[in-house]
């Protein structure tokens, strides 16, 4: 998806909006200018939601794909939406009650529903999908959310109760699983390797030379250190290794085994540094670790005595809960949407917050659509921004 284009949104405001080439789109405006409406609407396309387009005041929306004749069209007119050209109205629309459902088509539509109109829904999902990918939405509300818990009684026996979860707390549950995760799949390829370890010993016919052995050492021995940051201490030990060239062969196995061994953890490493330098690099007279038993803990600089995370203000769990979910939750090639990142952060955290947006995009192929009213997040990035009270004030795309 390379933009999009509104007509009569809210029956006065005509939009173009084309995504910056950089990865990163700022949209800025006045209160009731429909910024996040904007960034709904395109979770909308991706979602399969049509009937969010029957409820939304518009004339006519086009989705900008990133090929000449992959453009997308939907208009309203009265109770009608003309969706690719074609007519449908809400009660249509309601009986198409599995939004997956093309996800299991493999092309090929004409089995999955006995009405052709229902049929013509789901290609017309199918191809909205392939313009917009995948999209994850950060919303405004992110400390608190809805959920259910198991609680268990005085007399034994385990209800489900309905309660408000605060994410901050979820999020480290979620780093330990994904930690622990991890580690399964470590322990599947180690097996496997250790396994035909003789084997692949026998066959290997060169071996390595002692600056080589000296290189892949000091290697080993700092990726080795970053796992035991995190408490990820089952790679075993290595510090009496010393080079002979009787085991010239041998060292050069262990060497590639281990290196097959780390790739399992390198990108969950690579996204844990990322997220442990923005937040320390933010927190004043506070520290961040993170371990695979135990999460996400904060220590207090002075004394190293344990803060709760409940305990945290608001912009420092803004900071922990954000940052958590744009560096492990959202998947690559994907659009992002960010509705007031600025919320409850400190002017000086607003303005780096775009860079480190960019730092994420860097190890991410993804497409960033943030709204917002702060100056300090915009910091001197003009030219990715779109700002629609100048697009209103203009006339853009009026006819």
């Amino acid at each position: 998806m390379r933009g999009i284009k509104i007509k009569n949104l809210y029956g006065r405001f005509y939009y173009e909006i084309m995504l910056a080439e950089e990865g990163m789109t700022i949209l800025t405006g006045p209160n009731g200018f429909g910024k996040s409406t904007i960034l709904h609407m395109i979770g909308a396309l991706a979602n399969s939601d049509m009937e969010f387009f029957f409820d939304l005041p518009f004339s006519e929306i086009e989705v900008i794909g990133n090929g000449d004749d992959s453009n997308f069209v939907i208009r309203k007119e009265k109770e009608s939406l003309f969706i690719d050209g074609k007519e449908f109205d809400r009660q249509r629309i309601n009986e198409w009650k599995n939004p997956k459902g093309w996800l299991h088509l493999d092309g090929k539509f004409e089995n999955m529903y006995s009405d052709h109109r229902t049929d013509e829904i789901t290609k017309i999902v199918f191809t909205l999908k392939q313009i917009t990918g995948n999209v994850f939405f950060i919303e405004e509300q992110r400390l608190v959310k809805s959920g259910v818990e198991r609680r268990t009684r005085a007399d034994g026996s385990r209800v489900m109760e309905r309660r408000l979860i605060q994410t901050v707390k979820e999020i480290s549950e979620k780093l330990r699983m994904k930690m622990n995760k991890t580690t399964k799949g470590y322990s599947a390829i180690s097996n496997e390797l250790d396994s035909t370890f003789p084997q692949r010993l026998f066959a290997q016919e060169v071996g390595l030379s002692e600056r080589e052995f000296n290189e892949k050492l000091l290697s080993m021995r700092e990726k080795v250190s970053k796992l035991q940051k995190y408490g990820i201490s089952n790679v075993g030990k290595f510090d009496d290794i010393l080079f002979k060239e009787d085991d010239a062969r041998a060292l050069k196995v262990y060497f590639d085994d281990f290196e097959m061994k780390y790739r399992q953890y390198e990108n969950l490493i690579n996204c844990l540094e990322l997220y442990t330098e923005i937040i320390n690099d933010r927190f004043l007279f506070k520290k961040i670790l993170v371990s695979i038993n135990d999460g996400i803990h904060i220590l207090d600089t002075d004394n190293e005595a344990e803060i709760p995370l409940e305990k945290l203000s608001s912009g420092e769990k803004e900071t922990l809960v954000l940052f958590y979910q744009l560096i492990f939750e959202v998947s690559e090639d994907s659009i992002l949407l960010i509705d007031e990142p600025e919320i409850s952060l400190h002017i000086a955290w607003q303005r780096k917050f775009a860079e480190d947006i960019m730092a994420i995009i860097k190890g991410k192929k993804i497409n960033v659509i943030i709204a917002t009213h702060s100056v300090q997040i915009i910091n001197g990035n003009r030219r990715i921004q779109r700002d629609l009270g100048e697009q209103y004030k203009n006339g853009l795309n009026k006819g």
